[in-house]
């Protein structure tokens, strides 16, 4: 891609060339649109007054009035020579006064914007903070001022806004502290202590701040596909919707992805010992992914960053005792437990846990035969292991002391841990595919229904990012299927302001689906797919679907963390890859130098 020229970009888009010459023309267009539909709404420039008293800038007249330190000299002179006549102009008011000319006290000139960086504002919300970044950088070329930003969350840090990297990072400015008028109450002392002439505050917050001059609220519209944007003086805003434009161009600006920067590569390393019997499983927050390798006693754990991070921690390789034989995998940080069928079959044990070695429950109880293809399904919460067995019971331990296998619930579909101390899981209940939320203490704190279950057909259910399922009902997939037997999947969405879930339905297809994450942009879901081929990772939405990814060999074995979007990738010539949704890129690959066979 080349950068945008002047003659490249619309007659509209010209006042702000120096910033979209950061990026490919077809992104610059895109970024202009939603600057052009701003501009309006930011008015024009009214820095505050400059404090203190007034300066006399040279004469500007003579008047009747006047300290007697401005007399006219010529007065004095009539004083000396005829004093009854000076008396007699004093007291009829005729004396001449000189008057100096003030100085006009011009508005300061520094804009300053405080750009909330919280949970509210990712996705397609940070597409008006990197267009307002723009306009004020302009605005304040235009006044012959400054700009100058900082994040809500980070009181009294100021940044630059003179560079590509500059812009870089408000983008990279990310936090899960929602901020509020907490935030805004931090910054307080520090502006107080400035000269400046706006102060901006972005984000979803309070429409009032007391020291903010201007405002840009921004969130996701309701009820369709678009932003809800205010922006103006504290009860004198403008208001607009801004409709959202394509996804993959979305992406690409959220990246930052300017000109003359180094697209950041993926890691690489090298091993020919990983196993395809099994599909690689990642840590609860997504930072590791743990590949189970040929001799059958051992795995790795690969670290995964961001693109652009500093490479952080190296590759680990974990074994336990020969003749075990692993049954199901949970990852919580760095702290990976397997459950391990000890040699013998009477016995369990939990390999790295507080657990230990426990006797092997009945099949009426605990099912779990050697697994084939992944691990059973399985969660930490404190020194508690929750595993959903294969007669979808979903069963948990907890220690020390030891206690269980203890039954928490019957016909279980999915489940996945949302936090610490609560999990998200979908059930059948007297015929109908419900979702709940539970906590460790067995209170269900929301019910949700699914639709009936239809008697003939697998039920197959895919929950979605845990971080939508914080304030209730997050979002879930569920198979179903098409007159000619294809799959279909009903999506069930999440929706704000307690109003009901949406549902789109996806077209008949014979795509392997295997996950549920969120849409590039964070607007919507998407679902994860391999091609009928398995040669080609797709991503599945309302309108459609499209090809992320492709594989020059088979791949095997596929597994999705749904809160970060990542996706691990194991090929039949054992090379593993993980693909980012969001970044939309590879982040780590390992190559395998020799083939090898699995047992």
């Amino acid at each position: 891609m080349t950068a945008a020229t002047t003659a490249s970009l619309p007659e509209t888009l010209r006042p702000w060339f120096p910033w979209l010459d950061w990026f490919a023309p077809e992104l610059a267009v895109s970024l202009g649109d939603i600057l052009a539909r701003l501009d309006p709404l930011v008015g024009r420039f009214e820095g505050r007054r400059a404090a203190g008293a007034e300066e006399p800038d040279g004469l500007g007249d003579l008047r009747r009035r006047g300290p007697y330190e401005r007399l006219l000299t010529s007065e004095w002179l009539l004083a000396a020579d005829v004093p009854d006549e000076f008396l007699r102009r004093a007291a009829s008011g005729e004396h001449l006064f000189l008057a100096p000319q003030p100085r006009g006290r011009r508005p300061q000139r520094l804009i300053v914007a405080l750009f909330d960086a919280g949970p509210r504002q990712l996705g397609a919300p940070r597409l008006v903070q990197l267009a307002l970044w723009i306009l004020l950088a302009r605005r304040a070329v235009a006044a012959g001022g400054t700009f100058r930003w900082g994040v809500l969350q980070q009181p009294g840090v100021l940044h630059d806004a003179l560079r590509p990297e500059d812009l870089l990072a408000l983008l990279g400015a990310r936090t899960y502290d929602a901020g509020g008028p907490a935030g805004a109450q931090a910054w307080s002392p520090v502006l107080e202590a400035m000269d400046f002439g706006e102060c901006w505050h972005v984000g979803p917050g309070p429409r009032r701040h007391d020291t903010a001059t201007h405002l840009a609220w921004v969130r996701p519209a309701l009820f369709d596909d678009s932003l809800d944007v205010e922006v103006g003086r504290p009860g004198a805003t403008r208001r607009a919707e801004l409709p959202l434009g394509d996804a993959d161009t979305s992406v690409l600006l959220l990246k930052g992805r300017f000109q003359g920067m180094p697209v950041p590569k993926a890691r690489s390393f090298r091993s020919d010992r990983l196993s395809i019997r099994i599909a690689p499983l990642f840590s609860d927050d997504g930072r590791y992914v743990v590949v189970p390798l040929l001799e059958g006693t051992a795995v790795s754990v690969f670290p995964l960053n961001a693109l652009g991070e500093p490479a952080r921690g190296r590759t680990r390789t974990l074994s336990w005792s020969a003749g075990s034989e692993p049954l199901a995998g949970a990852m919580r940080g760095k702290q990976l437990v397997l459950l391990l069928s000890a040699p013998g079959g009477g016995l369990l044990r939990f390999w790295q846990s507080q657990i230990g070695v426990v006797p092997r429950p009945e099949r009426e109880h605990f099912h779990a035969p050697p697994q084939v293809g992944r691990w059973l399904d399985a969660f930490m919460m404190g020194s508690s292991v929750f595993v959903l067995d294969a007669s979808r019971r979903l069963v948990f331990w907890a220690g020390p002391p030891v206690r269980g296998p203890m039954l928490r619930a019957k016909e279980v579909h999915a489940v996945a841990a949302i936090d610490h101390s609560r999990f998200a899981f979908v059930a059948e209940e007297q015929g109908v595919l419900k979702a709940f939320v539970s906590d460790t203490g067995a209170r269900v704190q929301v019910t949700h229904p699914l639709g009936p279950v239809r008697s003939g057909e697998g039920v197959s259910v895919l929950i979605g990012p845990a971080s939508r399922w914080r304030n209730g009902f997050g979002g879930c997939a569920v198979r179903g299927v098409a007159a000619d037997f294809t799959a279909v999947w009903d999506v069930h969405e999440p929706v704000e302001g307690g109003a009901p879930p949406v549902v789109w339905r996806s077209e008949p297809t014979r795509a392997v689906v295997f996950g549920l994450t969120a849409a590039p942009g964070g607007r919507g879901s998407v679902l994860v797919a391999l091609s009928p081929s398995r040669r080609d990772l797709l991503l599945i939405g309302p309108t459609g679907f499209r090809t992320v990814w492709s594989s020059p060999e088979t791949i095997e074995r596929q597994s999705v963390h749904a809160e970060s979007g990542r996706v691990a990738l194991l090929t039949v010539d054992r090379a593993l890859v993980v693909f980012s949704v969001p970044e939309n890129a590879v982040l780590l690959r390992v190559r395998s130098g020799e083939e090898g066979r699995d047992d």
